[in-house]
């Protein structure tokens, strides 16, 4: 009962991350590097390539977070009688949804 409670906290603290990781990237804080963002060759060439190829993958981080909270939320709380399959869902969900949500900003 302790891991699915543990592993049901934890993919809300990866939404959360997912999120936060995000939101920099939204708001356009962050500089070319060489450790947090997209780091492809015409992003690092390009300042003004950086900064949109990122706002679209923190977008689609950030309102992947957002989903995530509250499919998890639903998911856990309405739809799954099993605790079991829930947590693997909940925990799967955030994952998924983030991986969606860079590729989409990755596309526009």
């Amino acid at each position: 009962m302790i891991a699915l409670k543990f592993t049901y906290y934890l993919s809300y603290i990866i939404s959360i991350g997912f999120t936060l990781i995000g939101i920099p990237l939204v708001l356009k804080k962050i500089e070319p590097n060489n450790w947090y963002g997209v780091r492809i060759p015409k992003t690092m060439s390009n300042i003004e390539c950086w900064y949109t190829v990122n706002y679209n993958v923190g977008l689609g981080l950030v309102i992947s977070g957002i989903a995530s909270i509250m499919l998890i939320y639903l998911i856990y709380n309405n739809f799954v009688s099993n605790r079991i399959q829930a947590t693997v869902i909940c925990v799967l969900t955030p994952i998924l949804l983030s991986l969606v949500g860079m590729s989409v900003g990755l596309i526009f």
